[in-house]
């Protein structure tokens, strides 16, 4: 019990640490950054501390990745991330540690829900970046950071981003093959996913990129669920 209380102080200890970085960083407005510690409560009162610190390393390389070579991505966004952002990306894995289930089953959902973001992520950022973009629909030739493209270093980008969370589930949460598996598999899956709700509705205005974000995740984490 102590060890439990001591597990939990530490990391609200890091929460708030982390919290005012990523003001001084701008990593996230205020706004972002007042969401993402709630997130960050719910997921240490109610998960566990591997799957506070798996959310933190997708916030980290996020952050690296968004501000790579950005001067040569020119596409006029404000990279202090929004609110928005922060639930569209962080909501899924926070619903997840409220819900009843065994421990395998939670941590995997976790992990893919984390993968999954992280995946969508990094392949918008370093996609972003190639001079071949093709509309997952047709495959057509578009414009380099049009709803719907893919890319060869997209997708590459998009396993990549994957396999980071999966390879530190394997270790935080010492799961097998099979669930390193489809952690990996339906992670990069759902940037895919996601290319496709954005070529049919964002780019017809049905959907926005927050809304196709949520329900890429969330589709992606169904499938995973009927896997387990």
């Amino acid at each position: 019990m102590i060890l439990i209380s001591l597990n939990l102080f530490y990391s609200i200890i890091f929460i708030l640490i982390l919290f005012f970085i990523s003001l001084f960083l701008k990593i996230l407005d205020i706004k972002g950054s007042l969401i993402s510690l709630a997130i960050g409560l719910d997921i240490a009162l109610l998960g566990n501390f591997f799957m506070l610190f798996l959310l933190i390393i997708f916030v980290m390389v996020s952050f690296i990745f968004t501000r790579f070579r950005m001067e040569e991505k020119a596409d006029g966004r404000n990279y202090t991330r929004s609110y928005q952002s922060v639930l569209s990306k962080g909501i899924v894995p926070a619903l997840i540690v409220i819900f009843p289930m065994n421990v395998i089953e939670k941590e995997t959902l976790f992990s893919v829900s984390v993968a999954a973001a992280l995946s969508d992520t990094m392949a918008g950022e370093i996609g972003i970046l190639s001079r071949d973009t093709f509309s997952i629909i047709n495959f057509k030739k578009i414009n380099r950071g049009e709803n719907g493209g893919i890319s060869l270093i997209g997708e590459i980008a998009a396993l990549t981003g994957s396999f980071i969370i999966a390879i530190f589930s394997l270790f935080f949460f010492n799961i097998d093959s099979y669930y390193f598996t489809i952690i990996l598999i339906i992670g990069f899956l759902s940037s895919n996913i996601d290319s496709l709700l954005g070529g049919l509705f964002e780019n017809r205005g049905i959907l926005n990129k927050h809304e196709v974000n949520i329900i890429s995740i969330s589709l992606s984490l169904f499938i995973a669920f009927t896997l387990i």
